[in-house]
């Protein structure tokens, strides 16, 4: 059967203990929530190579090396909606149902950017903690859907936080269909090599970019 639907999500890494920690995790948060989707009217889609045929991912995928691939595999398809999910972090049951939604409506003819954001589940505890992503317009979540009815682009095409300035409209929706999630594996480069300093500078320029978009929509507004 074919679909105009396909998620895709990266998953590379050169460790491979490492690879498969993430992999453990991935089993019980993203593979779960693409078992449940109530409208399985999708493909899934992983960019990697290394690993990727030595194990068994639980859920049935298309296996690309590049970006560029996956991209070229959605212009020979026919696939107009792409959404970029990380390995760690999942959806409410009916995401895929609002995706359509959208792309149902308005939005046939053009190009669109769903900019998600998302609230924070603890793995440890299993439980939401009560925060949540404040992104906007003009700060891209990694939580994106691409309704490109041109094919004209990948929803990988840059970094979550600049795919803003591709010259296509974009809508945030609020924090009920995407979750991340919080875990002892992040894949930050200073955790990995123990340097507790440097990733601790790094998460305060973090917030202090969020705040700063915070600040401005307060000033816009």
């Amino acid at each position: 059967m074919k679909y105009n639907h396909i998620l895709l999500t990266r998953f590379d890494y050169d460790d491979k203990k490492e690879f498969e920690n993430r992999l453990e995790i991935m089993k019980n948060t993203l593979i779960k929530s693409l078992k449940a989707q109530s409208n399985k009217k999708f493909y899934w889609g992983v960019i990697g190579d290394k690993f990727l045929d030595e194990y068994d991912l639980w859920y049935k995928f298309i296996k690309f090396k590049t970006v560029e691939e996956s991209l070229s595999y959605c212009i020979d398809n026919d696939i107009t909606i792409q959404t970029r999910i990380d390995s760690d972090d999942f959806f409410s049951n009916d995401f895929i149902d609002f995706v359509w939604s959208y792309d149902l409506g308005n939005f046939r003819k053009q190009q669109v950017l769903l900019n998600f954001n998302a609230k924070l589940f603890d793995y440890k505890t299993q439980k939401l903690t009560g925060e949540e992503t404040k992104y906007h317009n003009w700060n891209t979540s990694m939580f994106l859907t691409l309704i490109d009815n041109f094919i004209e682009y990948s929803v990988y095409q840059k970094k979550h936080w600049a795919m803003r300035k591709l010259p296509i409209q974009t809508i945030t929706l609020n924090s009920d269909y995407c979750f991340y999630t919080q875990h002892d594996l992040q894949n930050n480069h200073f955790v990995r090599i123990g340097d507790k300093k440097e990733y601790a500078k790094r998460q305060l320029k973090i917030t202090r970019h969020l705040k700063f978009f915070d600040d401005k929509k307060n000033n816009d507004e």
